[in-house]
């Protein structure tokens, strides 16, 4: 990748040790006996993430992976408790935030996310949420909405201002749809594992919006111009994906069920 103003070159290479360094540093994955080191541990997890599956099917995909099993017993195993382990993913979420952001107060947005699961939960029953509800003509149906927002910290100047200023909320539609684009899919109910999951997609995410800001960016005077048709995510994911294939290998053969039909052999 090159410019007429600024130099750059992102090398795959440099997407993983970022990505890497800023995981270690914060949540610091420990080894796990000799198979399961934490460079491994994190390999498949990058290659989870990379292609929104689950770790299970990167360990079967991943020719020198050690197995689904032993992973997750690996990251169950050295997780610190849910408290701090939360506190170690917002610190790595806020690590890289630039300075002019921390000078003054900032208007935020924050919506919440529950990601349910199936069965009985693991710990507290409080873990599930059920919503029900029926669409009924939504689109078609006439007569007054009415909307509710909660606010802390601030008196706003009106009900019309909460309701415009709630509307540019776009960056979080737009977090949301890249989270899942890099969440790696699970059906354990471990809340450990479901948390950080979903913080490992974050953190991928902010290393994206980093590199925007540290290397792809351009200052015209003090406005700082982004060019997000540099890298999308989906191509800083797809770095980290090529890395952790060269590392451990790509299993090429697929094992025939028993039971299938085999196809026939060319004469």
């Amino acid at each position: 990748m090159r410019s007429r103003k600024n130099q750059y070159t992102i090398t795959c290479r440099e997407v993983h040790d970022r990505a890497a360094a800023v995981v270690q540093e914060h949540v610091k994955i420990e080894d796990h006996g000799h198979k399961c080191r934490s460079s491994v541990l994190l390999n498949v997890l990058f290659f989870a993430a990379s292609r929104i599956s689950s770790i299970f099917a990167a360990c079967r995909n991943l020719a020198d992976a050690p197995s689904q099993q032993a992973v997750f017993d690996a990251l169950v195993g050295t997780f610190p408790e849910y408290d701090e382990l939360q506190k170690r993913l917002n610190t790595a979420l806020v690590s890289d935030l630039p300075k002019a952001l921390r000078r003054r107060p900032q208007t935020m947005a924050i919506d919440l996310t529950l990601i349910p699961y199936h069965g009985e939960p693991q710990n507290d029953p409080d873990e599930i949420c059920v919503s029900c509800c029926n669409f009924a003509g939504k689109w078609g149906r006439h007569g007054r909405r009415t909307f509710v927002y909660a606010f802390w910290g601030f008196q706003p100047g009106s009900t019309r201002w909460v309701q415009e200023t709630y509307r540019t909320r776009f960056g979080i539609e737009t977090s949301y749809r890249q989270m899942n684009e890099a969440r790696i899919r699970t059906c354990s109910r471990s809340p450990l594992l479901r948390l950080f999951f979903f913080g490992l997609a974050m953190i991928l995410r902010n290393i994206w919006v980093w590199f925007h800001l540290t290397t792809l960016s351009e200052r015209q005077g003090r406005r700082l111009i982004l060019h997000l048709e540099r890298l999308r995510f989906r191509d800083l994911l797809l770095d980290l994906q090529r890395v952790v294939e060269v590392a451990l290998g790509i299993t090429q053969i697929v094992a025939p069920q028993p039971g299938l039909p085999q196809p026939l052999a060319k004469p």
